[in-house]
């Protein structure tokens, strides 16, 4: 099996986690919400010695996205977002933007590829085949990606180490991220989980906190 690099990197007043991933034998790489810290995230870039191609969105809030314009247009990776949150890639409101807790001004954007799934859907991307989990509640777009090869998953602000993403937001919803949950608490119980912000952590760790 090809080993599998997740660099974290914490972006922002808020401690965003953006992730970089990567296969050693491939070149490419993509990045996962990349927050408020460009200096950063191109430097994690540069030191991994690979080319980003891609630019993955769990969803569109504005401590997630901030540097993905800037990244773009830095190494030419293509934005890749759930169909339900292009809107909030645009517009401030939406994407609860805060410019007192930011150093990156918003600026809108669109994105390269908009997936439409409204389930579960799949997605190869520098070698990695990942599921794509629609999992609505925080934002109605919201996606985790799970590559069951290497029992990962990245739960962006659905599920964290210990609770789960807000649903007073534009477009949140309680009904809507519970059934997400369900979902992703049915994953192999050894599946790690790199979640939008805090540590990373187990799912056998998470259902036993929801007991």
């Amino acid at each position: 099996m090809a080993n599998l690099n997740i660099r974290r990197i914490v972006c922002g007043l808020l401690e965003e986690n953006s992730y970089l991933v990567f296969l050693d034998e491939r070149e490419d790489a993509f990045i996962i919400d990349p927050g408020d810290n460009f200096e950063e995230l191109m430097a994690a870039i540069q030191v991994s010695g690979k080319r980003l191609a891609y630019i993955l969105l769990t969803h569109g809030h504005f401590d997630h996205t901030l540097c993905a314009p800037r990244l773009r247009e830095a190494t030419g990776a293509k934005i890749i977002a759930h169909s339900f949150e292009l809107e909030y890639l645009k517009d401030a409101h939406l994407n609860s933007y805060q410019p007192s807790l930011c150093r990156e001004a918003f600026v809108p954007f669109e994105a390269d590829q908009a997936l439409e799934i409204l389930e579960n859907g799949s997605i190869e991307l520098c070698g990695i085949s990942m599921q794509v989990l629609y999992t609505p509640g925080h934002t109605p777009g919201g996606m985790c990606f799970h590559i069951p090869e290497h029992q990962t998953l990245f739960s962006g602000d659905i599920l964290f180490e210990n609770g789960f993403g807000r649903t007073d937001l534009p477009g949140g919803s309680t009904q809507q991220i519970r059934r997400s949950l369900r979902k992703l608490l049915k994953l192999p119980e050894d599946t790690d989980v790199y979640a939008g912000h805090g540590a990373s952590t187990l799912i056998r760790r998470v259902v036993d906190g929801f007991q």
